[in-house]
């Protein structure tokens, strides 16, 4: 339901009130212009936990504390505020209007003909066929707003208004989550993401973000993390803290290539344990 919802049916809980596991499957799908209501909807009720019946935590860790809980969300709203120029949203046409940034790619139902009403460089129709939906991704530049119809009159357009990727939210989302749960791995690599790959200052800062990777690979020491931080700075340039890196490196036995297949020596793996066993006395 979630997926097809309104954001004012999802703001009203017209389905029911979304938990943390619902929000991780609308981040997974890629649907940031939802997850914020999501998010929000589920952190409502995070004061109810651990043992409330309201109590939005994920199945996997049932136990959180309410702090825990609010963090989680926190952290999932700052990561959908930073994602919305990778938005993918499916298009309800009871929706009014939405924000979305460029880049972002709207769907738009097959059960309609799709136009673009203001569309300065074309105002014909965008998917000629009602068997197929349309994906419309927000160019670099575009007027604001933009404005979509089910039909060629246009009447009742939906209004999507264009803006930036707020960097600022998502900066605000991980700090107040990690005021409430200072080791959160989640939001210490996110934000360490963020500050090694924005596009530009105040947001892009290396000595901030290598931080925030020694944090999370200190207080969350994992083979999760360390592969986290080691993509992260690779991706960056960044220096990859001490702490992110393995004390003991593991080895691929020297018949093995990284994805475990058998490289040498010739022989299939299988077939050669079997005649081990069958010559053992």
């Amino acid at each position: 339901m979630i997926s097809s919802a309104t954001l004012a049916e999802i703001e009203d809980a017209a389905f029911g009130h979304a938990d943390l596991d619902c929000l991780q499957r609308v981040i997974d799908a890629r649907d940031f212009v939802r997850a914020p209501e999501v998010a929000w909807c589920a952190k409502i009720h995070c004061d109810d936990c651990p043992s409330g019946p309201s109590c939005p935590n994920p199945s996997s860790n049932s136990d959180w504390s309410a702090a825990k809980c609010h963090a989680e969300a926190l952290t999932q709203l700052g990561f959908a505020a930073r994602k919305t120029s990778a938005a993918v949203h499916a298009i309800n046409w009871d929706e009014e209007s939405l924000d979305a940034s460029p880049g972002a790619s709207l769907s738009f139902p097959a059960a309609h003909d799709t136009y673009a009403c203001d569309d300065t460089s074309s105002s014909s129709l965008l998917s000629a066929s009602s068997a197929s939906a349309y994906t419309y991704v927000v160019p670099s530049s575009p007027s604001s707003p933009l404005k979509f119809s089910a039909s060629s009159s246009c009447d009742d357009a939906l209004t999507v208004q264009i803006v930036p990727t707020n960097y600022s939210a998502s900066l605000h989302y991980y700090h107040q989550a990690l005021s409430l749960w200072p080791s959160a791995c989640g939001a210490l690599g996110y934000l360490a993401e963020l500050h090694l790959t924005a596009p530009a200052a105040p947001f892009l800062n290396f000595t901030k973000g290598e931080a925030a990777l020694d944090s999370m690979c200190t207080l969350c020491p994992s083979w999760e993390s360390e592969n986290f931080a080691s993509r992260v700075a690779a991706l960056a340039g960044a220096t990859l803290p001490p702490s992110c890196v393995p004390a003991e490196p593991i080895t691929t036995p020297n018949f093995l290539d990284s994805a475990g297949w058998r490289t040498s020596p010739s022989l299939p793996l299988l077939p050669l344990l079997l005649l081990l066993l069958l010559t053992r006395p």
